[in-house]
This record gives structure tokens, sequence and C-alpha cells, in this order.
């Protein structure tokens, strides 16, 4: 109860501002190291230009409109610049099943923002278009690119190497073919890197609390939860 007389403490405007940008860097500055060791982390080593590599570029969807989405412009300016590194042939899978409402899977949405803005070469393109889950991009995509040397998995770093240890869980023959896509820049489209950090995060609390509760886990795929 407050004192007759007696005022609260003022919140003075410059520690306000202060506070607030000080958390807004930490969250940032989160993001940006959590990215950073999930670009480098195995399974999966350093891209190497010789051979054939095979790129699986894992689902998002697009916006209602129909417009590709900012996630997966994204992905594909990863992929295109994973593939201006590699100096031998090239073969793309985009995966990703259509959701609710949308004209265009998410795959095609993908491989259309890829082809018709980016320059992608359409013969290098192969759809995947029933996965619902990084499980079943994993799962459905990986057979398309059994004939390359090298396998890249594309997406956000966080996601990517999440894409890469259901390679370990489901295809763990794969797992020497692994390498790493350019998937980290510093400072590259920070608000969604942050998002997508605390994204995976939480589907990270996720997993472990399935692990432990098998019996409660309302979906799972090739046992894997189903995210």
């Amino acid at each position: 109860m407050t004192r007759p007389g007696h005022r609260p403490p003022r919140v003075r405007p410059a520690r306000l501002v202060v506070g607030l940008f000080v958390e807004l860097a930490l969250w940032w500055g989160g993001a940006e190291v959590l990215q950073w060791r999930a670009s480098r982390r195995p399974p999966g080593a350093a891209a190497r230009p010789d051979g054939s590599l095979g790129l699986l570029v894992l689902g998002y969807p697009p916006e209602p409109s129909g417009e590709p989405s900012a996630e997966q412009k994204w992905r594909c300016d990863i992929l295109m610049r994973t593939i201006a590194a590699h100096r031998g042939p090239v073969r793309v899978v985009f995966s990703g099943g259509r959701t609710t409402g949308a004209e265009l899977s998410e795959a095609a949405s993908l491989a259309r923002y890829a082809v018709d803005v980016l320059g992608l070469d359409p013969s290098v393109v192969e759809l995947e278009e029933s996965a619902t889950t990084t499980a079943e991009n994993v799962q459905l995509g990986l057979p398309l690119l059994a004939a390359c040397d090298r396998i890249a998995i594309v997406s956000n770093a966080l996601h990517a190497d999440r894409g890469r240890h259901e390679v370990e869980v489901l295809a763990p023959e794969a797992v020497p073919l692994l390498v790493l896509a350019d998937d980290y820049r510093f400072g590259e489209r920070p608000w969604h890197k942050a998002r997508f950090t605390w994204h995976e995060a939480l589907v990270g609390v996720w997993y472990w609390w399935y692990d432990r509760h098998p019996a409660m886990t309302p979906v799972r795929v090739s046992g894997s939860v189903g995210l």
C-alpha cells in the first residue's frame, strides 16, 4: 500500500531506453552466436569444390498471397551462394508439401523463386512435395540425391543443423557425405535470424521433453518428433 503523499519512483526515459537496447543486443547477439556455431557444427564437413553436390532445401510456407516468404527467399539465397562456391555438377531437391489453402507446395514455391528470380538452372531441380516435417524432408528428399558425391542440407544454420542430425537418425549411411552449406553471414537478416533461433530453441525443448515422455508424444515420424 502506498503511504499518503508518497510517490513511486519514476523510471527515467534514458534508463528505459538503455535497458531496451541492452535486451535487444543480447537477443540479437545470442542469435548470431548460436547460428554461427550451428553453421560449423558436425555432422558435416567443409564443402569441397570437386565431385557432384546434392542440395536438399528444407521447405517453408509461402505467404498467404502465394508470394515467396522472406524465409523462403533466405533459404534460396543460401542455396545459390553454396552452388556458386562449387565447381562441379549440382542437383537440387526442394522438399515440402502444400500447406492449407496454398496454391503451390512449399517445394514448388521455393523452386519457382530460385529459378525465375535467382536464375537457378531448372534442369538441376527436382521437387519432393509430400513432406510435412523436417524428418520427412530428410526421409523423402535424401533418396533423390543418392547419386551425389556430397550432400548439403539448406536452410537457416540452426534448422540445417537439425536436418543433419535427422540424417544421423534416419540415414546414418549418408552422414559421411554431408557437407556444410554457406548458411551463415554475420548481420544477415537479423530479425529472421533471431526469430528462427528462438524457434529452434523451443523445438529443442520439445524434443527433450518428449524423448523423456514417449507415451505422451502426439506425433512421431521415424523416431523423431514431427516438427
